[in-house]
């Protein structure tokens, strides 16, 4: 459909997906061209869509922000487990102490049980928060036996991603470098939204006509 007027297109893949074509461009083997400071690319093949070029990018800072906030991440679940583990652990610990005092009456026995029955069920919440969490929760994993773990599997497949980004073109002449640093320029398209909404404080206007939306469109332009 964006070569019907004759041209090409840049598009990103997304890779954090399961998108076999972010692990089928990840398996090939080859090496990064340094283009700038912050930017490798490196141009593979894919066998499941001829006629499409795909670009490999690399930026080395982002990869480094993205394990910055992965370890982060991590640490904060390691003290949460710890955290838990360890209240679970003392709860045992004093209901078995109360269980082995011959002196209990009927009623305090009960109580005690209760006691921890409670005492559990805070646990299994806190892990339930635990896994919910929309940053935290993507790193865990159940056990069948309901514990939570760290996901060795999903933070070995997240590392492999960092500060990578995919770009396929349909463009047959422009080089690898062109490619990525013609992608990088949506920002300015981005910069541009951001300032008519905050800056220019400019509100949609619903029109039908063409000639109007042609009008408020350059309007807009004009505007920014």
């Amino acid at each position: 459909y964006l070569q019907r007027a004759g041209g090409h297109y840049i598009a990103g893949e997304r890779m954090r997906d399961g998108s076999p074509h972010a692990a089928e461009a990840l398996s090939r083997q080859g090496r990064y061209q340094q283009v700038r400071d912050n930017l490798r690319v490196k141009e593979v093949k894919l066998d499941s869509t001829p006629g499409i070029r795909w670009i490999l990018c690399h930026n080395p800072e982002e990869a480094e922000r993205d394990q910055a906030q992965r370890d982060a991440a991590i640490a904060r679940i390691r003290a949460e487990l710890d955290r838990i583990t360890a209240a679970r652990t003392r709860a045992r610990e004093q209901a078995r102490t109360r269980r082995a005092s011959a002196t209990m009456s009927k009623t305090a026995w009960r109580r005690a049980e209760q006691a921890a029955e409670r005492e559990e069920a805070a646990h299994v919440k806190a892990e339930c928060a635990l896994r919910e969490h929309p940053a935290l929760g993507r790193w865990l994993r159940q056990t069948p036996s309901g514990r939570l773990q760290l996901d060795r599997a999903k933070i070995t497949a997240e590392a492999r991603l960092d500060g990578k980004y995919l770009l396929s073109t349909s463009d047959p002449d422009l080089s690898a470098e062109d490619v990525a640093l013609g992608y990088k320029n949506l920002l300015e398209a981005e910069r541009g939204f951001r300032d008519l909404k905050s800056t220019i404080e400019l509100r949609p206007v619903f029109h039908r006509l063409e000639p109007r939306i042609r009008a408020h469109v350059l309007l807009c332009w004009l505007a920014l």
